[in-house]
Formats: structure tokens, sequence, C-alpha cells
């Protein structure tokens, strides 16, 4: 899938192509959806996608893409960043929504070393004591704790360079933090306003958009408090819907930059 790419304002927004990978629809719970969007019987297709923020002297990545762990579809950020003629060393800042695989897994490069030498990471607070809590990591099970520690291997070459970072904090003038739990703890996106138009950058909010679109109530099993990832969901989708907001989404693929509507019990895309 190409990168595309939204003017808005001061900042020229690319959306960057890390490929898909399948999800098989048992990751809702419940699932009863139509056919729509099943590409093979009992999956859909994941695409997964991070963003280039330009504008103002600054190159911000929201996220990195994959590691190459999500099939032999994904794991191609790094190939399509450099599509924008971009050098690693030029991407000044790092933000990361959360710390699943397919948001941080091109921070490092094949070697082990900071894919991006220059960069400073901006992480949620909230999100880097979820991955360094000890008591936490003392109740987990071996193969949690190993999952853990690959997070740690991939943050510890920017760590001399994190900022841990909170709802409402600037990334950059007219660029700020705002938090939006329920995948993780400290699930974040950034928003950028411009006069009444705003544009919002979701991160995990939805994994299938059509299906929770329409059943905005509706969590994937990879929410760590599904409950509250669905009150997060259906508050930014009432307020999109009456204030016009553009949505981006790790998950949105083709769709890329949408507005939205209520529709029945829900939503749609415009």
């Amino acid at each position: 899938m190409p990168n595309s790419v939204l003017e808005f304002n001061e900042l020229t927004i690319t959306q960057i192509s890390d490929g898909h990978t399948f999800m098989s629809n048992s990751v809702f719970p419940d699932y009863a959806a139509s056919r729509d969007n099943l590409s093979i019987e009992g999956n859909f297709e994941l695409p997964i996608s991070a963003f280039l923020i330009q504008g103002m002297g600054r190159n911000i990545l929201v996220d990195t893409g994959s590691a190459g762990n999500f099939g032999p579809n994904a794991g191609r950020f790094c190939e399509n960043l450099a599509e924008t003629g971009l050098h690693p060393d030029e991407i000044d800042t790092i933000f990361l929504t959360h710390l699943h695989s397919d948001h941080y897994g091109g921070l490092r490069n094949r070697i082990g070393v900071a894919a991006f030498p220059k960069a400073r990471l901006k992480l949620s607070t909230i999100e880097w004591r979820r991955v360094h809590d000890q008591d936490l990591i003392a109740k987990m099970s071996e193969e949690d704790r190993a999952g853990l520690n690959r997070i740690h291997s991939f943050l510890e070459p920017y760590r001399a360079r994190t900022d841990l970072v909170q709802d409402g904090d600037e990334i950059m003038a007219g660029l700020r933090v705002v938090a939006l739990p329920g995948h993780t703890a400290g699930h974040s996106g950034l928003v950028a306003q411009s006069g009444t138009q705003k544009i919002l950058i979701l991160g995990d909010i939805f994994h299938n958009p059509a299906y929770q679109l329409a059943n905005p109530s509706l969590s994937v099993i990879y929410d760590d408090d599904p409950e509250q990832a669905a009150r997060t969901r259906v508050e930014v989708l009432s307020q999109a819907a009456i204030s016009d907001t553009i949505l981006a989404g790790a998950h949105l693929g083709s769709h890329n930059f949408i507005k939205i509507e209520n529709h029945e019990t829900g939503f749609r895309q415009k």
C-alpha cells in the first residue's frame, strides 16, 4: 500500500504503511458482523501503519511499525519511510502510542542499535511504568516476562533520550498528547488543531474499523481493559462526529484519514 499524505495547516502528515497481516474474527469475543472486510474465511485483513508529521522544521514519527514478526506481508515500515526521502538521522522525535510490537518494532535496526540515532523518544509515563513495574513483573509467567524483556531491548538504545509525557503535553506547538486508555493503560494519541478543524492520530482505537464503527462498544481480546477501551472509543467517536474531526489510525489501512458521522446505534465513515 503506497504512502498517503494529508496537508493540515502547517503540517504535512504522511501515513507510512508497514504492510498487513491477518487477524481471526475470534479476537472479538462475540463476533457477529457481516462478511464485509473479510479476506479469508474467519479472518480479516489488519493493515499496520505509522505516521510521519513534518512542519516547522520538525520530523516526527508516530509509531514505527512492526519488526517483521507479523508475517510475510508486514515489516515494510523502513522501506516505505525511505520513500519520503528522509534519512533516519533527520527524524528528531518518535512518539509511541503504546508498547505493542507492531508499534515499536522499527525502533531498532537488524543489529540491535537505534534506527533513528538522533531522535528523542516520547512515551506516556503510564505506559513506561506499565512495563517497568517490578511487582507486576514478579508475578508474570516466563512467557510474559520474555515478551517484556523484548520491549525493554527495543527501548534500551533510546534510554538516554527518552522523555515521559502525559495527557495534554505538547510534542510541538499545536500538537499535543491525548490519553486514550483501555487498549493499554497508557495508550495515547496525538491531536492537532487549526481553527475549528482537528486531526486525531488514534493508535489502536480500532482493529476492524468497519465492524467497530458500527459496533463501538465491542473490544478485542488484546485490549488490557476491554470495558475502558470501549468507553474511550465511544467517547472519541462521539466527539469526532460532532466536531468533524479527521481520524487517522494504525489499522485504518487504505482509509488512511477519515471523518465519521452518527449512524443508527453506531457510526459510519462519511
